[in-house]
């Protein structure tokens, strides 16, 4: 005797629709006329001519309801499944399940750019004149395009957080249908959250700005002021002495200071700069004076653009959030 084979991937038993020809079909019987018996089978529904049908073996009512929450579980993501209390949580949902798909494509092209640019950076002293004149161009495209990916990926984080207050701060559920989809939302956004690293340095206050500590090239140590407004993480001179430029990446440029000002000053890349957990490569400092005493420089956008920049209140401390 012949069964679907793509009926309910439940356990225990649903109703059973009996076929003249000896087939069976298992779902939940939804409607049954002397017409159709439309029949649920948990991935959707098929009507059946009743004149097709033998018999419905009917499902035990404990049994029925919880088929009934695995199917309700199979349509969360598609959206057939929604408590109208709930509809506009669920649309919040879907966008921050469009920025997920977008995100972890960002994260993939940032990965395959980040491996041109190190492998380029490594060839780059090696190469003949016009050849490296095209790895410079190269290297030049890849670092223009790389924040736009990162703001990508940031933005699945930022998305996330706001549906997470939202979901928080929703109405009470009032009935069974509302708080079986509020426990799914809450598994959904349990499994999201998966998706961050999340970073809490250490940092003090000097005024309204953190200060954080920072490592260069692995080896030389340095006290950050932390300054999204500064379009360049900048090291004093005496900082910029103990490190070694990445191999052809010198030159003269602009940054942005905190009060809009463009200064013209040295910058090159370092091979590494950490701060806490997070490490990113080949990041572009600037050399400038001192922002205040005690102070080796700022830590610009050249390094938190990598990250989803966050203050955490009661604790005062940086956190750096990203994509895994």
């Amino acid at each position: 005797m012949l069964r679907a084979a793509l009926l309910l991937a439940v356990h225990g038993w649903a109703d059973t629709v009996v076929l003249k020809n000896g087939n069976e079909m298992e779902g939940i019987v939804q409607s049954a006329n002397a017409r159709e018996v439309v029949l649920d089978m948990g991935f959707g529904t098929t009507s059946l001519p009743r004149r097709s049908v033998a018999k419905i073996v009917r499902s035990k009512a404990p049994e029925r309801e919880r088929i009934l929450r695995d199917h309700r579980r199979n349509f969360f993501d598609s959206g057939r499944w929604v408590p109208p209390s709930r509809r506009e949580l669920f649309e919040r949902y879907q966008e921050v399940g469009r920025a997920r798909e977008k995100a972890t494509d960002a994260k993939k092209r940032r990965e395959g750019l980040a491996e041109e640019e190190a492998r380029l950076t490594e060839e780059l002293p090696s190469l003949d004149f016009y050849p490296r004149i095209e790895a410079w161009k190269r290297l030049q495209e890849i670092q223009a395009t790389l924040p736009s990916i990162e703001r990508d990926m940031q933005a699945y984080f930022m998305k996330f957080k706001e549906f997470e207050t939202a979901a928080g701060a929703a109405p009470a559920a009032a009935e069974a249908e509302e708080r079986e989809f509020d426990q799914r939302l809450r598994e959904a956004i349990a499994e999201m959250d998966k998706d961050f690293d999340r970073d809490a340095i250490v940092s003090r206050r000097s005024g309204a700005h953190l200060i954080v500590q920072a490592v260069l090239d692995g080896r030389v140590p340095a006290t950050l002021m932390v300054d999204t407004g500064a379009s360049l993480t900048t090291i004093t001179p005496e900082v910029a002495a103990k490190l070694t430029p990445v191999p052809g990446s010198e030159s003269a440029g602009l940054t942005t200071v905190a009060d809009g000002r463009q200064v013209k000053v040295k910058v090159f890349r370092v091979g590494t700069l950490e701060v806490g957990r997070s490490k990113e490569g080949l990041v572009a400092v600037a050399v400038m004076p001192a922002p205040g005493p005690g102070i080796d420089g700022l830590l610009g956008m050249s390094f938190l653009e990598h990250f989803a920049v966050q203050v955490d209140g009661p604790t005062g401390r940086l956190m750096l959030n990203r994509l895994k």
